[in-house]
């Protein structure tokens, strides 16, 4: 039975299975008197036949009449429906589907959507918040950021540690609605428009070829220039071929002003770890503000939630959108592990001078008065110890031994061992 998770991001809508596939088409359909064509063959014709394109039936998505009457759709719901039978057509038709759908998404859309996925042959496992499925790769607090067709959306992810659970919850969430990777492109274009008028008094952007021919490179473009810093555009014009040299730091001085809003968000928070997931790397590599920040894969986010999804959405379960879930120690990756670690647990002892890890065995003997230290299990020691649910724990100890653990396992907390104290320290590797 295929499981998959189906990511509801208009920019980029992606379907992963537990069988390692995935497939993924944009936000973009064509109504035609043949039927409804979705993903980049609608996408390809958007500027030339505008009349009968759509591209915010997902950020609209209910069962209003669109504006003028359509042959194969009465509302946004019916073209959306259109492209999640093809998105799951694509991957195979698998029996289960998550839904992870964004914080934009109102209660009222997330029903319409789960009554639309109940009207395929796939069985709703689940819906899971797409900032809380993207902090599954992550290793501490952060501020995700997922880019969508026509707006983006914040989600302040916090982990909460106690009692060997591991607890992911999205905190805050903050929609941005001017921010679109369409407002971004309609940037960029007008930028080059201005270009071309300015060094051919030619506007690409009046006759609908022109625009077709911007917005179908606009992608190959932006990539050329995170990578070599410049890009040489080139359009064919009634006057012939046309071209001209944009440079990064222009587009980067463009986006800078349309990021305020995002950076008025983030700036005065506490946390500030920032996490884009894949629809949004474009910030990070125009903009150095945001260079060294962690990058999510979305299929990595998509895989980490299919192994856990037995657990996280039983069959009896209501078909509520998931923004929090426990996650035992053994089930996280190391790094979250570790990352909790350095913010409020000891790391090491230190005895005269040197440091010994408690993330192994740490055996203590005492000899002629003197404490010996080594990282293994010598149930010949006077106390063998290890750090088990972020507390000092005594794996094996003598009787004639008097220890004496602390009450927290935290920076500067005391251990003593026969008539000897040792600290509890931090060591961070640089």
């Amino acid at each position: 039975m295929t499981t998959a998770v189906l990511d509801i991001n208009d920019q980029l809508l992606l379907i992963t299975t537990d069988l390692e596939q995935s497939y993924s088409e944009c936000g973009f359909a064509q109504l035609s008197n043949k039927g409804i064509t979705c993903g980049a063959d609608a996408y390809a014709m958007h500027w030339q036949v505008p009349q009968s394109s759509f591209n915010d039936y997902w950020r609209r998505l209910n069962q209003l009449p669109l504006p003028h009457k359509q042959q194969w759709a009465r509302h946004n719901a019916d073209i959306a429906f259109a492209q999640l039978q093809q998105m799951l057509l694509a991957a195979g038709s698998p029996e289960r589907v998550i839904l992870s759908v964004p914080g934009s998404f109102s209660d009222s859309q997330l029903a319409l959507l789960v009554g639309l996925l109940n009207a395929t042959s796939s069985t709703l496992l689940g819906v899971i918040d797409s900032g809380l499925m993207a902090a599954l790769s992550l290793k501490e607090d952060s501020w995700v950021v997922e880019l969508q067709l026509h707006q983006t959306v914040l989600s302040l992810v916090h982990f909460e540690h106690s009692d060997g659970q591991i607890k992911l919850i999205v905190d805050q969430q903050e929609i941005i609605p001017d921010l679109g990777i369409l407002q971004i492109h309609n940037t960029v274009a007008n930028h080059i428009s201005d270009r071309f008028i300015k060094d051919y008094r030619y506007d690409p952007l009046h006759h609908s070829a022109g625009e077709q021919a911007i917005y179908t490179q606009m992608a190959d473009w932006l990539s050329d220039i995170v990578i070599h810093n410049e890009t040489l555009i080139v359009l064919n014009t009634p006057s012939g071929d046309l071209s001209l040299t944009v440079h990064k730091d222009e587009i980067a001085g463009l986006l800078q002003r349309r990021l305020d809003h995002l950076k008025r968000v983030l700036s005065p928070q506490s946390v500030t770890n920032i996490a884009f997931t894949e629809s949004a790397t474009l910030i990070p590599l125009l903009v150095p503000d945001y260079a060294d920040n962690d990058n999510i894969q979305r299929v990595d986010a998509a895989a980490a939630c299919l192994k856990i999804a037995e657990r996280i959405f039983p069959e009896s379960a209501e078909s509520i959108r998931v923004s929090s879930l426990q996650i035992p120690s053994s089930s996280v990756p190391e790094k979250v592990l570790g990352a909790q670690s350095r913010n409020t647990i000891a790391t090491h002892l230190l005895y005269k001078g040197q440091a010994w890890s408690l993330d192994e065995p740490l055996s203590i003997t005492i000899r002629d008065g003197q404490l010996r230290l080594s990282n293994d299990v010598n149930k010949a020691a006077a106390v063998c110890l290890k750090i088990s649910d972020n507390s000092l724990r005594i794996l094996y100890q003598q009787n004639s031994c008097r220890v004496v653990l602390p009450t927290k396992c935290s920076l500067g907390e005391t251990l003593i061992v026969g008539e000897h104290s040792l600290t509890l320290i931090e060591v961070i590797h640089g």
